[in-house]
C-alpha cells in the first residue's frame, strides 16, 4: 500500500534536514490523472482500482531510487524528489512522468488511456514547509490541467503564478487565432559562387503592442500549452507556398528546418517538386526548440536580407 499524506509529511521533514545539511534541493510533484473519472464511471470501480495499481507501478519506474510515491486522493499522487542540485532535474522527472502516463494501460483486455497533469514546487525556492509547497504544486498542477492536460508545470520562483506568464499565454492563444505569426525567409548562399542554395523559414511573432518578438521569448510557452502544434503546422504550410513561389521565379530553393519541435512538424513537400525540394532538400520550416535559436555550422553564408510573409 502506498504511503498517505501523513507518512509523506514525516518523510518530508527528514528530507528537509538532509537538504539543509547538504545545501540541497527537494521537489514535491503533484500528479492528477486526466481521464480517470471517465474510465472509473464507464467501466466501474473494479477496473478503476486495477488501473490505479497499474498507474502506481508505472510511476515507480520513472522515479529515482530515493523518490517517494504517495497517494493522497482518488486519482491524485504525490512524489517527493530528494538530493536535487538543480530545478531541471525535477523537470526531467515530471516530463518522464507525463510521457509514461500518456502510454495506454491494458486492464481486463481493455486498452485505457489516461494522461496526467503534473505540478512541481521546489524546496527551499518555493517554500520551506510541506503545506506551502503543496499549495504551489497544486497551483502549478491546475495550470497544467487548464492548458489541456498531459503536461507538467513548474511553480514560479516566487511560489505562485506570475501575471506576466499568464498574460503571455493568453496573448499567444490570441495570436494563433488572429494570425500574428510571420515567416521570414532567409537565403543561404554558397560563399564561393554566391549562388543561393536554399532558404530557411524563420517564424517570428508580430505582437500588436510589443512589435516583433524573437522565438526564445515565446517558444517555451508554445511548447507548454501545446500551441506549438498548430503553429508548426501553419509554418510548414507556409514553407510549401514559398518553395513553389520561388521555384516559379527561377530560384532553386530547399526550405529546411534547423531545430526539431517537441511535437514534430509534418513534412510538407511541394507538388511541383515531387517527393523533395530542389537539390534533394525537403521544404521545411524552423520553429526552434527553446534555447536553440542559433545558426547551424554548415559553412554556408546567410544573407542579411530577409523577406517576410504574414499569415493570411
Amino acid at each position: 500500500m502506498l504511503p498517505n499524506r501523513l507518512k509523506f509529511a514525516r518523510v518530508f521533514a527528514d528530507a528537509v534536514e538532509d537538504a539543509e545539511r547538504d545545501s540541497g534541493m527537494l521537489a514535491t510533484m503533484l500528479i492528477d490523472l486526466d481521464r480517470f473519472k471517465l474510465v472509473n464511471d464507464t467501466y466501474g470501480h473494479a477496473v478503476g482500482d486495477q488501473l490505479l495499481r497499474a498507474v502506481a507501478d508505472r510511476l515507480r519506474t520513472v522515479l529515482p531510487d530515493d523518490g517517494l510515491l504517495a497517494r493522497i486522493g482518488g486519482d491524485e499522487f504525490l512524489v517527493l524528489l530528494r538530493a536535487l542540485e538543480r530545478a531541471p532535474q525535477a523537470a526531467a522527472v515530471a516530463k518522464a512522468t507525463t510521457e509514461a502516463m500518456a502510454e495506454p494501460f491494458e486492464i481486463d483486455a481493455l486498452e485505457l488511456r489516461l494522461g496526467a497533469s503534473v505540478g512541481v514546487s521546489l524546496y527551499p525556492r518555493d517554500g520551506e514547509d510541506i503545506e506551502t509547497l503543496l499549495h504551489h504544486a497544486d497551483t502549478a498542477m491546475y495550470r497544467a490541467t487548464g492548458s489541456g492536460g498531459g503536461v507538467f508545470e513548474l511553480s514560479s520562483v516566487d511560489g505562485d503564478e506570475t501575471p506576466g506568464q499568464l498574460a503571455l499565454e493568453s496573448d499567444l492563444r490570441g495570436a494563433v487565432e488572429r494570425g500574428e505569426f510571420v515567416v521570414y525567409y532567409q537565403p543561404i548562399v554558397e560563399s564561393s559562387t554566391r549562388e543561393m542554395r536554399r532558404i530557411e523559414a524563420l517564424i517570428r511573432w508580430e505582437h500588436p503592442q510589443h512589435g516583433l518578438i524573437p522565438p526564445l521569448s515565446f517558444i517555451p510557452a508554445l511548447e507548454q500549452t501545446r500551441l506549438i502544434i498548430p503553429v508548426g503546422e501553419w509554418g510548414a504550410a507556409r514553407s510549401v507556398w514559398a518553395e513553389s513561389s520561388l521555384a516559379g521565379c527561377g530560384h532553386r530553393s530547399g526550405l529546411r528546418q534547423r531545430e526539431s519541435l517537441t511535437a514534430p512538424v509534418p513534412t510538407c513537400r511541394s507538388r511541383e517538386h515531387g517527393a523533395s525540394g530542389a537539390g534533394g532538400q525537403p521544404p521545411r520550416t524552423e520553429v526552434p526548440r527553446a534555447g536553440a535559436d542559433r545558426d547551424g555550422g554548415d559553412g554556408e553564408a546567410r544573407t542579411g536580407d530577409r523577406g517576410a510573409e504574414r499569415t493570411g
